[in-house]
């Protein structure tokens, strides 16, 4: 069984990861880094995007 400890741990840097990687999708789509709609980006993290 998992430490509680240990399981505390795990859900904060999941949080932490999980945020960061939000921040990271707005900074983009506002400063225009990755000219996407969000559609297409919605498709592209759900695998279904457009191939290279």
């Amino acid at each position: 069984m998992i430490n509680p400890q240990l399981k505390w741990k795990q859900r904060l840097t999941f949080l932490v990861a999980l945020g960061v990687l939000i921040l990271a999708v707005i900074w983009n789509l506002t400063t225009g880094e990755y000219p996407m709609s969000y559609s297409q980006i919605l498709k592209t993290l759900m695998g279904q995007g457009e191939g290279a």
